[in-house]
């Protein structure tokens, strides 16, 4: 992957490189890859990306021109508590795609992984009660429950039912755009589901 010749590669570990080089050997027959050395992403219209100190793109793999995974590393800045003023930092998998259509603002979640729902959002809680299996699951809200609902087709439902619920995605859309993450550190199970998720048909 030449990952050293990638800004930011400092932040690479030597296990991560091993891993990535790994993935991308495999996936490279199945795929027409291609890598942004200096990529752009607005980080912070998304409320996933509300809360961090600090946004790096360490890489950006273009998969058949339908979907990029993103290497980031995120930056936590805490602040007092036992152990003083500390800064984190971690290497994460974030999967990106571009939609057929304007689906508004929707954040789709693990129910209880979180307590409260960004102030960005005008809240409103989506429920679908002809799917309770979905239902039960994730907690889903938008600006728009028309545009939600079209998004969240039994297809698409279907799809996030299958992911493994101890992985913990969370799926965010503005507007066109669709985000995939679940805050692990870059991992090879991570990969591999959020490009099975990406290939589908959204």
């Amino acid at each position: 992957m030449n990952i050293h010749l990638k800004p930011y590669h400092y932040l690479i570990t030597k296990e991560e490189e091993i891993i990535l080089d790994e993935i991308v050997s495999n996936l490279s027959n199945d795929y027409n890859l291609s890598f942004d050395n200096k990529p752009t992403f607005n980080f912070k219209k998304f409320e996933t990306f509300q809360h961090y100190s600090d946004i790096k793109t360490l890489s950006s793999i273009n998969f058949n021109n339908q979907f990029k995974i993103l290497i980031i590393n995120i930056e936590h800045h805490f602040i007092g508590g036992r152990h003083g003023d500390y800064i984190h930092n971690e290497n994460q998998i974030l999967g990106v795609k571009m939609l057929e259509k304007d689906y508004g603002r929707i954040l789709i979640r693990e129910e209880n992984v979180f307590d409260k729902i960004l102030e960005a959002f005008n809240k409103t809680e989506i429920d679908f009660k002809d799917d309770k299996k979905f239902s039960d699951r994730f907690f889903v809200v938008a600006e728009e429950e028309n545009k939600a609902k079209q998004f969240l087709n039994p297809e698409i439902r279907e799809i996030l039912t299958s992911i493994p619920k101890k992985e913990n995605f969370s799926i965010e859309v503005f507007n066109n755009e669709l985000i995939i993450s679940n805050k692990k550190t870059l991992n090879r199970i991570n990969f591999n589901q959020i490009i099975n998720f990406l290939k589908n048909n959204l």
